[in-house]
């Protein structure tokens, strides 16, 4: 068995988009550097120690099924999409059916609120505090160092609207007031006073959600207002700014990190763009059931992955996500420009997701070879995708994973590889979409059209997620092969 750039991975992640997105391969005699240019570097996994090292049999044995030679550098698009109705707008539509049926004389139908799958069972918060006094005694309890004299930091809110149980029971209560946070913080000086506060809410918060929530809408219609009067380019950088808020009250320092790196970078194709961050046409001639609202694109060595002859998904690992000329290839990130007549939210939310797509390049060598260094286990521990147990065996045994002898050993390989690939997934993006919607409460405003599909209660986020990626992401192809995305074995959903 002749395997030189790699072999069929036993642990795999790949990211999909829908068939009207389908990925542009390069030519593997198209200006790519020889094979022997690819050679391993001492302490550091390279895309080489993958295969030539065991016999044919023990290969065999391990995967337990075909393998290939990966092709060179194909490019790879990691796409956030959403399909034209979700479930729970289907169920809102057949409602205002119901209700057009079934309505009374005098009495005109209202459009129903979306409904919670399961239901909730919805307290008002006015239980847990009524005015801005009683609401600074319960943050108190709950975090000892906001008082009425300190009052209440974005980073410390947005913490409070990832009390998914809570947020649930309360109408996103947190979530609601950090959606407006920006018109109720009146000095400007990044935190909520008392004073600010007590102003927003009033002496009291009334009697019904229905109040508050229309109190909500009408300072979030001043932040659309305002975002609607911006040119195309300062959208962009309307929506930039609003991500590096959100990203840095949340400490999401990989996404920053991407953030930066990005709009360090130069982009040659598009007209409206920051760095290599650009709005264009992903939808051209699109006739899917489903929405591309953002992209990431990246050059990778892409590995498939054959269990006992069932594809069980692709693997990418990455090289690079630079502009360049020589192939005509728009890298980085590109979000569609319809989102520039949505809801600011919703361009912040993609931005979101396609940012810890973005993050793949801390987990890589940077030479662009598809090494894997050392400090990429530290990185992974970090997030929780490795134990201690796990973190300390890499760590001791690092030069048997960069020259695998023995069966065992390369199943620790491949788990690595595995393993980096998925923390900036599929599922590690939509996971944090749907904690950026959490932010902003906006299982309780989207509307039917928003077609936010995480924008649930926090006990749907998994399956929600996991339903999508299944419905949008795994697909057979022109070829009859069976293409999916691979499910992380750690625990990468939110909810506690």
């Amino acid at each position: 068995m002749d395997i030189s750039q790699g072999i069929f991975f036993q642990y795999t992640m790949k990211q999909l988009k829908p068939e009207y997105c389908q990925a542009v391969n390069v030519a593997q005699n198209s200006s790519v550097q020889e094979e022997d240019d690819y050679q391993v570097k001492e302490g550091e996994i390279s895309i080489n120690n993958v295969g030539s090292t065991l016999s044919d049999n023990a290969i065999e044995e391990i995967m337990k099924g075909a393998s290939k030679t990966a092709p060179y550098n194909p490019l790879v698009e990691l796409s956030t999409t959403y399909k034209s109705f979700t479930p729970a707008e289907i169920s809102n539509i057949k409602q205002v059916i119901f209700n057009l049926h079934n309505k009374s004389d005098d009495v005109t139908p209202e459009e129903p609120e979306i409904p919670d799958t399961p239901q909730v069972s919805k307290k008002s918060f006015i239980s847990e505090f009524c005015d801005a006094d009683t609401l600074f005694e319960y943050i108190n309890t709950v975090n000892p160092e906001i008082t009425k004299e300190t009052g209440i930091s974005k980073a410390q809110l947005v913490t409070f609207t990832q009390a998914d149980d809570w947020e649930d029971s309360h109408y996103d209560f947190f979530g609601s007031l950090n959606r407006v946070f920006s018109q109720i913080d009146k000095d400007n000086d990044g935190k909520l006073s008392y004073s600010e506060i007590n102003e927003y809410i009033g002496e009291e918060l009334g009697e019904s959600f229905v109040q508050y929530k229309n109190k909500v809408n009408s300072y979030c219609d001043e932040i659309q207002a305002e975002y609607e009067t911006l040119t195309d380019q300062k959208k962009l950088e309307f929506a930039l700014e609003k991500t590096e808020e959100y990203l840095q009250a949340r400490n999401m320092q990989p996404q920053l990190d991407a953030l930066n790196r990005l709009k360090g970078q130069t982009d040659l194709y598009n007209t409206i763009k920051v760095g290599q961050i650009a709005i264009a046409d992903l939808n051209k001639n699109n006739t899917s059931d489903y929405i591309t609202l953002g992209a990431y694109n990246y050059w990778a060595y892409t590995i498939e992955n054959y269990d006992n002859g069932i594809n069980v998904g692709d693997f990418e690992i990455f090289s690079h996500d630079r502009d360049n000329n020589e192939f005509g290839a728009d890298l980085g990130i590109t979000l569609d420009i319809s989102l520039l007549d949505e809801n600011w939210y919703i361009l912040v939310n993609t931005l979101v997701h396609e940012l810890t797509h973005a993050t793949a390049y801390r987990y890589y060598s940077s030479d662009e070879e598809g090494g894997i260094p050392k400090s990429t286990v530290t990185k992974l521990y970090q997030l929780g995708a490795i134990d201690g147990d796990e973190y300390n065996w890499y760590l001791n045994n690092w030069n048997r994973i960069v020259s695998p002898s023995s069966e065992s050993d390369r199943a620790k390989l491949l788990r690595l590889d595995y393993l980096a690939a998925c923390v900036w997934g599929e599922y590690a993006a939509y996971q944090e979409d749907a904690d950026y919607n959490d932010s902003i409460g906006q299982d309780v405003y989207q509307t039917r059209w928003d077609g936010s599909t995480t924008a649930v209660v926090g006990p749907d986020e998994k399956q929600t997620i996991m339903n999508h990626i299944e419905a949008s992401y795994n697909y057979v192809d022109d070829d009859g092969r069976e293409v999916k995305e691979s499910i992380p074995d750690y625990k990468w959903w939110s909810y506690a």
